[in-house]
């Protein structure tokens, strides 16, 4: 590949080196090789004995002459800016806090102009083989505020139920509830109730032994009580 290239492209504290190795060339071989092959066979018998001779005292180069394809240029140019591209933050709901759920503030992303790039990289290359370029971008918004996710939040739907458990089976009723109260769920995820009130049946995790159903028989457990919040 053609030695010598070594090109920056920068934004902010990021920067992407580019080499010829990296660039998309013609080298031309099939030229060179003609040539050679011209030079030494396309001659009379005894030339060809002399320019053997020849060859061993003094080696002849063919020199390459690259061009650059402009064609693929600017799909290099799209892979070169993976890193500079920036996603947008949306605004989202983060948290559960003293009774109102938290919501982070969104932040604008950017977009690599990979056109106007591939024009400045094209540019550079008709007369250097060095150089910075800072790469172009273009600023994407947030398609809304956190003000605007804020007064969407709506409750979708309740439901109650009343306990006629012991003391302990409303003491384990209420860390449940605590537990599971205010859970966020971002696209995708999963709700757990089991995972997300930890091991009820371990006693250092806050649970009273309390009424149970197991194996069709009422027992006392740790954390007897809880399948009335999951089903409520």
């Amino acid at each position: 590949y053609p030695q010598g290239y070594n090109i920056q492209l920068v934004l902010n504290e990021q920067s992407v080196t580019i080499t010829g190795k990296d660039l998309p060339f013609d080298l031309h071989l099939e030229t060179a090789v003609e040539e050679a092959y011209a030079y030494n066979w396309h001659c009379s018998q005894k030339e060809h004995a002399l320019r053997i001779e020849e060859l061993r005292v003094t080696p002849k180069n063919f020199v390459l002459t690259p061009t650059l394809i402009e064609d693929a240029l600017a799909e290099k140019a799209a892979q070169w800016c993976k890193p500079f591209q920036k996603e947008v933050g949306e605004p989202t709901v983060t948290g559960f806090i003293n009774g109102s759920f938290q919501v982070s503030e969104g932040s604008d992303g950017h977009r690599v102009k990979i056109e106007e790039l591939t024009k400045q990289l094209k540019a550079l290359l008709e007369t250097q083989q060095t150089g910075i370029i800072e790469v172009p971008v273009e600023t994407v918004k947030c398609t809304k505020t956190s003000a605007e996710v804020k007064a969407n939040m709506k409750q979708l739907g309740s439901y109650s139920t009343v306990s006629t458990n012991t003391e302990n089976g409303n003491h384990n009723m209420r860390l449940a509830a605590n537990a599971t109260n205010g859970t966020v769920l971002q696209p995708g995820e999963e709700f757990s109730f089991n995972a997300t009130t930890g091991n009820t049946t371990d006693a250092s995790n806050g649970y009273r032994p309390a009424g149970s159903i197991f194996d069709g028989e009422f027992i006392q457990e740790y954390g007897g009580g809880i399948c009335q919040v999951s089903s409520t």
